[in-house]
């Protein structure tokens, strides 16, 4: 029987099959998902990917501006458990929501709730991604521990100068807010008080790579509280992520028109 396998889709199928997505290996190899299992099975082969369809390997791409970004959003909006990634905003972003299933090819559902925090009915817009195997890598590397709102995560990995300005821009986005004061406008980020500690890490480190300056504290209240507050170190921030990332418009607009 002629091997219909070239010696470089042989080589492609042994290095990416284990964590690649079946449907990516067909467009790639031209093969059929049926081909390919009985191809990486001579070769004892295992896979280490969900079958499900969403996808969203990006986020292992720790250096890519978009994937960063996410990061920072899910960091604020985002539930990870074992099998699930749940990201979830109120229905007036549900562009924000599309934008990420579409990147997940997962779907977008409303759901309205009434609890102890909000006595009158709200819809939030949500979309999940299931896939236990990428996950597990996701976890692992960034030692995420369960309710990650009151038990920080370790964001080295974000700590770097190429990194650090996108993942901080999903950051403002999910829980930030520009808002007026006196003088301006201000940039501030409100969360439990357990992230103090990485509080002081970003804000230091906005300094040390791009000169931004920022204040990191606990509010009277018992937040963990950064700000941002000078207009001219708004304007730097706007222009690094302008284009780069899909910074929200509604919360970014006013710096935008920020003279230096």
């Amino acid at each position: 029987m002629i091997n219909t396998w070239s010696p470089e889709q042989l080589e492609y199928l042994k290095e990416n099959y284990t964590l690649t997505k079946q449907e990516v290996m067909a467009e790639v190899l031209k093969k059929s998902k049926d081909q390919i299992r009985w191809k990486a099975k001579e070769f004892k082969l295992i896979k280490k990917v969900s079958r499900t369809k969403t996808n969203a390997c990006f986020l292992e791409d720790f250096d890519n501006p978009e994937s960063l970004y996410w990061w920072g959003f899910l960091t604020a909006d985002g539930c990870i458990t074992p099998k699930q990634i749940i990201f979830s905003l109120e229905e007036k972003d549900i562009e924000y929501v599309n934008k990420f299933a579409k990147k997940c090819n997962s779907q977008v559902k409303k759901l309205t709730r009434i609890n102890s925090w909000h006595k009158t009915p709200y819809t939030m817009a949500r979309t999940v991604v299931n896939d236990s195997f990428l996950i597990a890598r996701i976890i692992k590397r960034l030692k995420i521990k369960p309710q990650k709102t009151y038990n920080p995560f370790d964001i080295s990995e974000f700590l770097d100068k190429s990194r650090l300005i996108y993942y901080f821009a999903g950051l403002v986005d999910g829980d930030g807010y520009i808002g007026t004061k006196k003088k301006g406008r201000i940039i501030t980020i409100k969360v439990h008080f357990n992230w103090h500690k990485t509080f002081n890490l970003i804000s230091k480190k906005l300094n040390d790579f791009y000169g931004l300056h920022s204040t990191s504290y606990i509010s009277n209240t018992g937040w963990a509280m950064l700000k941002i507050g000078k207009k001219k170190d708004m304007k730097i921030l706007f222009n690094l992520l302008n284009g780069k990332v899909p910074i929200m418009p509604r919360k970014w607009s006013a710096i935008k028109n920020f003279p230096l």
